[in-house]
């Protein structure tokens, strides 16, 4: 007889009678008052229902002691290849065979495997997919379309309800996030120091388009400029901007004095002859002014 119970918080209940039959009103009513004295002796919890939900309790909170925190959960990335027939013949031999057997041993009988043909099992192509897969679409990352995911969603739970073109409510599993058409998988992870004022940023990467699993991993460090930090920025690139104008003024001043000296100092000619002519001048200037010995 006790079908639903719809409740908001806790609930309490009185003694369970169980009956082979739904009960009427009256013998609903007689089993009330038999367990009436019962009730009267039961005066209810020590604390009231309304001074346990406005009660507060006390939390105990250690200082933070680690040197760097997580800002954000670390994410697990994504890119799938476009499925297609394999290239080596060999291959599709192997997946014919491998067609046969399973429609031999699974697919007699009362069973029916729709599908089961030799599209079953396709190699990666070069082309980057862009469809939807574990029931999410694909996001920019990197200019290239990539599936991004919680890294703790797919390590800490063995399924996951998702919509997917088939159903409002799949149930997949998560070992089947990664498969052979992955071609690269990356996870991310960023930290903050709170001692130096740093930011990390962690990313372990692994490739899957060579023969075998290539991993390899990044780490990169940020500096946030605020306050006497940015200030001292800056002066310091202001005094870079200066320097490089007064090379450049520098720079010019030599050319002009350069020209002049070369053009009018006694014993040099004009520089408008051959070409032969010119280099010779030069190494009679360069001679003569910085003591440089010039071959050509």
């Amino acid at each position: 007889f006790l079908r639903v119970i719809n409740v908001i918080g806790n609930v309490r209940l009185s003694p369970l009678e169980i009956s082979s039959r739904y009960p009427s009103p009256g013998s609903v009513t007689l089993e009330w008052y038999n367990y009436w004295d019962l009730q009267q002796r039961r005066t209810g919890p020590k604390m009231p229902v309304y001074e346990q939900l406005t009660r507060r309790y006390s939390r105990s909170v250690s200082p933070y002691s680690q040197r760097t925190l997580l800002m954000g959960p670390p994410l697990l990335i994504q890119t799938r290849r476009k499925a297609g027939r394999c290239n080596s013949q060999f291959s599709d031999a192997v997946v014919h065979k491998l067609v046969e057997l399973g429609q031999h041993r699974y697919c007699q009988g009362e069973y029916d495997c729709e599908g089961l043909d030799d599209e079953f099992v396709q190699c990666p192509q070069a082309d980057i997919d862009e469809d939807p897969h574990f029931g999410s679409g694909t996001m920019t990352f990197r200019h290239h379309p990539a599936h991004i995911e919680f890294l703790a969603s797919m390590v800490n739970a063995d399924q996951l309800v998702r919509k997917t073109p088939t159903s409002d409510a799949a149930i997949l599993h998560t070992d089947d996030f990664l498969d052979s058409l992955t071609s690269e998988v990356e996870v991310a992870a960023v930290y903050f120091s709170v001692e130096f004022g740093i930011t990390t940023l962690l990313e372990v990467i692994f490739d899957t388009t060579g023969g075998r699993v290539t991993g390899s991993f990044s780490v990169r460090h940020y500096v946030s400029l605020s306050s006497d930090l940015l200030i001292l920025e800056l002066a310091l690139q202001g005094m870079v901007v200066f320097c490089m104008l007064c090379l450049a003024v520098d720079q010019v001043r030599t050319f002009l004095w350069f020209k002049e000296e070369f053009q009018l100092s006694p014993g040099y000619a004009s520089a408008s002859g051959q070409p032969v002519q010119v280099l010779r001048q030069l190494k009679l200037f360069m001679q003569d002014n910085f003591g440089l010995l010039v071959v050509y």
